[in-house]
């Protein structure tokens, strides 16, 4: 018997099904398909953990969060010297302490929030700081309640109606790209995407991400990461030429222009465009080239 294909209990003894079969109907997102493993194996199932574990393996590579790869590195993190000690018996505790701290620090978020949205209203009031700021700088959640009920013929106005628009689609006239959408997929998007973006705006922050993808050859981490920042920059500086905000359409455009080049996305990188003849752009590749 190979060993390091088995769990290994506290006790030293190992477990009767390899670690595939224990593992293959695992939902790393569902904790009722693997608590169960847990408790066999004596530990206390500790979300905040668990969740770590897993968006960490996901932020990483998605293709690499299968059903086993997260239960051996929760179980490694369960014999360190902070969790040892613990059992699955420990769990309720555990989870009724994680409550306390995690409303402590809603509080404390919530008292924050209100200095900084009072700080930012007397900001904007005094004229320290511009509406492009405000709004940027203001909780979504807030914006949304002070322009609650007010249409978008309204907010335009409010712009100055830079396009002279009139008439406008009723949003309940428009189809819902978002409506297809299940409950892993969404938990994946704002995993991927932040959770301060509503599920209309992941499927653009989506379609844009696979079109860039589908154009540049890219197979880095580092430049997946600049793209989805790039994706953002390039949404918010839509929304902001929407509502007439150019102030901010400048500062994101600038700032989108700055994020491309810094990560090669210009036409000449773009795959198949490249001309035979000028495929070799400087001494250093015609040297490596010969």
């Amino acid at each position: 018997m190979r060993e390091p294909l088995f769990f290994t209990y506290k006790d030293g003894s190992k477990s009767k099904m390899c670690k595939k079969c224990l593992t293959m109907h695992i939902d790393n997102f569902d904790p009722e398909t693997y608590k169960w493993i847990l408790k066999d194996f004596d530990v206390p199932y500790v979300p905040a953990e668990w969740n770590t574990l897993r968006d960490r393996i996901f932020a990483k590579d998605p293709n690499k969060l299968t059903s086993g790869s997260v239960l051996g590195k929760y179980l490694a993190k369960m014999r360190l010297k902070k969790w040892k000690d613990y059992g699955w018996d420990d769990t309720e505790a555990i989870l009724a302490r994680e409550q306390d701290m995690t409303k402590a620090r809603m509080a404390q978020t919530e008292h924050n929030i209100e200095e900084t949205e009072q700080k930012l209203k007397e900001d904007l009031a005094q004229g320290r700081i511009s509406e492009a700021e405000y709004k940027t700088l203001m909780p979504t959640p807030i914006q949304n309640e002070e322009y609650q009920g007010q249409t978008s013929a309204d907010l335009d106005a409010a712009a100055g109606n830079p396009y002279q628009e009139d008439e406008f689609i009723n949003e309940s006239e428009l189809p819902d790209p978002a409506k297809d959408l299940t409950e892993d997929d969404k938990i994946k998007l704002a995993l991927k995407w932040g959770r301060l973006y509503k599920p209309n705006e992941w499927i653009q922050l989506e379609k844009d991400y696979r079109q860039m993808m589908d154009s540049f050859e890219i197979d880095d981490a580092d430049t997946k990461n600049s793209l989805i920042l790039i994706c953002k920059l390039n949404l918010k500086a839509n929304q902001c030429l929407d509502r007439g905000d150019y102030d901010g359409f400048g500062k994101l455009s600038r700032e989108l222009s700055n994020q491309r080049k810094l990560a090669n996305f210009a036409a000449h990188e773009r795959k198949g465009d490249q001309k035979k003849e000028d495929f070799i752009t400087s001494a250093g590749e015609l040297v490596a080239y010969c």
